[in-house]
C-alpha cells in the first residue's frame, strides 16, 4: 500500500510514499493517512476486483451489510494499467462524504484512517453465522427431544412393578 499524487501508468514513473498499513486478515487492510493536503491515489497491490471497497473510520463487517453508504463511492475506485486497485482520495469530497470521521490539522491537512475491504467477504461471514446458529439450534432440538423422551419412560419401582 502506497500513495501517489498522480495516477500511475505503465509508461511513466512517479514518486510514491509508503503509508502506515496493516493486514488485519486476507480481505481487510487498515491504512493511516497523515497530513494529506491535496488529492492522492491510494494504490493497493491486490488484483483489481469491484468488491474491493474503502471505508473510513472504525470498520465492522456487519455494518457493511446493514448501512447503505458505508463505503466511499465506487467512483473513487479504479483499475490501474497493471490490473491492480487504486483509490482516488480528494479532500473536498472526502470531507463532504465522511463528515467528522477525520482529524483536521492546524495547517489545513487531514489525518484519516481507511479500511480497504473485500466486501463480498461479508456474505461469507453472514452465511457462516447463520449456519452456526442453525447447527446449534438443531443440536439443541435433538438433545431436548432425547431428554424429553427419556423423562417420559416408565420407571421400575424397587419391588419390580411398573410405575
Amino acid at each position: 500500500l502506497y500513495t501517489t499524487t498522480i495516477e500511475e501508468t505503465i509508461g511513466s514513473t512517479t514518486d510514491y510514499t509508503t503509508v502506515e498499513s496493516a493486514q488485519v486478515n486476507p480481505p481487510e487492510y487498515t491504512i493511516k493517512l497523515r497530513n494529506i493536503k491535496s488529492p492522492i491515489y491510494v494504490n493497493f497491490s491486490e488484483e483489481y476486483h469491484t468488491s474491493w471497497k474503502a471505508a473510513v473510520g472504525d470498520f465492522k463487517w456487519y455494518d457493511s451489510l446493514l448501512r447503505k453508504g458505508y463505503f466511499l463511492p465506487d467512483t473513487i475506485h479504479a483499475r490501474t494499467d497493471t490490473g491492480l486497485n487504486s483509490f482516488y482520495i480528494d479532500l473536498k469530497e472526502l470531507k463532504t462524504d465522511i463528515l467528522g470521521r477525520y482529524t483536521e490539522n492546524p495547517d489545513g491537512s487531514i489525518d484519516v484512517d481507511l479500511t480497504i475491504y473485500f466486501s463480498s467477504q461479508s456474505y461469507f461471514y453472514l452465511g457462516l453465522l447463520l449456519s452456526g446458529v442453525t447447527l446449534v439450534a438443531c443440536g439443541g432440538l435433538l438433545i431436548g427431544g432425547y431428554w424429553h423422551r427419556r423423562s417420559r419412560r416408565p420407571s421400575l419401582t424397587t419391588n419390580g412393578t411398573m410405575h
